[in-house]
């Protein structure tokens, strides 16, 4: 199941809402382009490279159909996703532009403005040989103008953070970043590229405002934008030693489960950082530390603690440090020969506590760290180059220095992927995962290589795989299961066939006919699952699926929405169905099933009522998971074997997301 990118966090207190780890798919312009230049009457601006190739010509206009007379263009080849593997820049003039020459493949192709300023991207598929025409809109800036209040209604001094999502740039792959500043009257104003604006203000003291959305039309100025602060929580943070004495001088760093908010704050004197201006949510807090050792240096992180914070309170936390003891570890790492000489890192961390440590690869081919006292830690090893991980535990003594030898059981998976004519199909996303319902999942991924084939490292089991070529492609993804994978196996010959798939299309909205904010659609078909973002319109454009019957399931940020009845479409090859989903308000359901008092994942468990539906079992928290559901009275049913059993449940806004118990009997 794939999601597209979502929005990076900015820099120091201001993140956007949803903000959390992810690329950015703005454009990476580096000239900024000032004054104003004569069209010109030469050959269009154009880029050559070396051997045959595709050529496009590109007209560049404003929102009247005016040339552009100053611009960039972008372009690069991609990997099938449209994600960059690297990128040209030009200066083009007059309006239009020739790029000659480019091989055969994905391309992205892009113009601006200048750094920040109006962006238009296409992503295409060339052929060699062939010519084509391409037409691109830069709108002039429009204006906007707000005002930041603080909760009283007081104007108040503040940073304002936005985005613009447009076609080019989604909202799910724009940047979040401060944009303006509020002056002490607060008054802001700003110039913004036409498309679906969101803003907030962010000041010290304060709750972020809530995100401000509203749809900016090329050439109309906006304003009267108000962004009212909220009240918010306060917490604070106490660092001891290990002898439970204050200590001054720790960066804490505290932040929210999304990133909303995240700020370092160092311990005075009496050991103390306060933390203001914190929203409901549950804060994690750490404390981590540049360690120098030998010119070099590592990582390590002495406390972390979790605290909650209801609206407008006030939490606190006491974070601990450990003994003051380094230890030299040294780890040895056996593998196959199709792995020896690797590069890769280890992670160290704590079982029972906070401590962790970062071990590099040495000249010697072995890994080297220290680890901040003795104890019981989780290894995790991660390959750079096959991008293979193991996981395990080893004992570290109380003493100056430790060697472990690790021997890593890995097998070998190849193969090649080919559309439907026999031709190799590069940048396609191969997934593997363990089938099983008990034990740890493992997990793997690569992609194919200009000629189709991959290579992938994993751990023995028997494991699930899906080869994708990601949005924008017309290729559906195919998947095969029950690959067996043995210790120091070389498994050649899993290949799989891209076919052509459909699409779904449509339109989301909420039971006013408002479209809904932050909802992503799941489209659950013939062996794939794949995914697709509603946009601040409420309309969506899944990925080629598979042909087939399709469920739709919707998820929506904050958890509280559903869809109003099942969505079920049926995909047929090369073509869209459209549709319109309603959502309503809605919950998500997880269940424990009990059997002799040990919780099971061997049951068949579903829910009844106003949708009846069946769960799925995680072994991440041994619970059943549904798909958000409506509010409304239900029951839940299990089954394993001979024996049943059944829990009646309400789901409404007072039990939005309950945990529910069964028990067989």
């Amino acid at each position: 199941m794939k999601e597209s990118a979502i929005p990076q966090r900015p820099a120091d207190d201001g993140p956007g809402p949803g903000a959390s780890k992810g690329e950015s798919r703005s454009p990476l312009v580096t000239s900024d382009l000032t004054g104003d230049a004569s069209p010109t009457e030469d050959a269009p601006t154009e880029i050559e490279s070396s051997g045959e190739g595709a050529r496009v010509l590109g007209r560049v206009q404003d929102e009247n159909g005016e040339p552009v007379q100053r611009f960039l263009v972008i372009s690069g080849p991609t990997d099938g996703r449209g994600e960059d593997r690297y990128m040209d820049t030009i200066q083009g003039e007059g309006g239009s532009f020739e790029l000659s020459d480019l091989g055969p493949g994905d391309w992205a192709i892009g113009v601006a403005t200048q750094a920040g300023g109006s962006f238009d991207l296409k992503t295409l598929e060339l052929r060699a040989g062939e010519e084509v025409e391409l037409e691109f809109m830069l709108p002039h800036p429009s204006p906007v103008r707000g005002i930041v209040l603080d909760p009283s209604g007081a104007p108040i001094e503040a940073r304002v953070f936005g985005q613009v999502a447009t076609p080019a740039i989604p909202y799910d792959n724009a940047d979040w970043g401060e944009i303006a500043r509020a002056h002490a009257d607060g008054t802001f104003s700003l110039s913004l590229t036409p498309g679906s604006v969101y803003l907030y203000a962010v000041a010290d003291g304060y709750a972020a405002s809530p995100v401000v959305r509203f749809a900016l039309e090329p050439g109309e100025a906006k304003d009267g934008v108000e962004l009212r602060l909220e009240d918010g929580g306060t917490a604070d943070v106490t660092v001891l030693d290990a002898y439970g004495n204050p200590a001054e001088g720790f960066p804490v760093r505290v932040s929210d489960r999304e990133y909303r908010f995240d700020r370092t704050v160092e311990t005075d004197a009496a050991g103390h950082a306060r933390f203001d201006g914190l929203q409901p949510d549950t804060f994690s807090a750490s404390i981590t530390v540049w360690v120098e050792r030998n010119g070099g240096g590592f990582t390590s992180r002495l406390a972390s603690g979790q605290f909650e914070l209801g609206t407008g309170g006030h939490g606190e936390l006491t974070l601990h440090l450990p003994k003051s003891r380094e230890i030299d570890l040294t780890v040895h790492v056996l593998v196959p020969a199709f792995l020896e000489g690797a590069p890769g890192s280890i992670w160290a961390e704590e079982v029972e506590g906070s401590r962790s440590a970062h071990l590099k690869l040495g000249r010697d081919g072995s890994f080297h760290g220290e680890l901040p006292g003795p104890g019981l830690f989780d290894v995790k090893l991660f390959l750079y180059d096959s991008g293979f991980r193991w996981s395990g535990r080893i004992r570290v003594p109380d003493a100056p220095s430790h060697e472990v030898t690790l021997e890593i059981d890995v097998g070998q998976v190849s193969g090649k992927v080919v559309d439907a004519s026999g031709m190799p199909v590069s940048g396609v996303d191969i997934d593997a995962v363990s089938l099983g319902t008990t034990g740890p999942r493992m997990h793997n991924s690569t992609e194919t290589d200009r000629d189709g084939r991959y290579t992938l490292c994993l751990q023995p089991a028997t494991y699930h795989m899906e080869a994708e070529l990601g949005e924008g492609s017309s290729l559906a993804p195919a998947t095969l299961d029950g690959i067996v994978v043995d210790a120091g196996a070389d498994v050649r010959g899993i290949d799989f066939l891209l076919s052509e798939g459909g699409k779904v299309r449509g339109r989301v909205l909420l039971t006013d006919g408002s479209p809904p904010l932050d909802v992503f659609l799941f489209f659950e078909g013939e062996g794939a699952t794949l995914g697709a973002r509603v946009d601040a319109a409420g309309e969506f454009l899944s990925p080629a699926i598979p042909p087939g019957r399709c469920a739709i399931v919707a998820s929506s940020k904050a958890g509280n929405l559903a869809l109003a009845e099942p969505a079920l479409v049926e995909i047929l090859p090369g073509e869209e169905t459209e549709v319109e989903l309603v959502l309503v308000p809605g919950g998500e359901v997880t269940a424990a099933v009990f059997d002799g008092g040990e919780k099971t994942l061997e049951a068949a468990v579903e829910i009844r009522g106003p949708l009846e539906v069946k769960g799925f079992p995680s072994d991440y928290d041994e619970l059943y998971h549904w798909q958000p559901l409506p509010y409304g009275d239900y029951r839940a049913v299990a089954t394993l074997g001979t024996r049943r059993g059944e829990t009646a449940f309400t789901l409404d806004a007072s039990h939005p997301s309950p945990t529910i118990e069964i028990t067989l009997e």
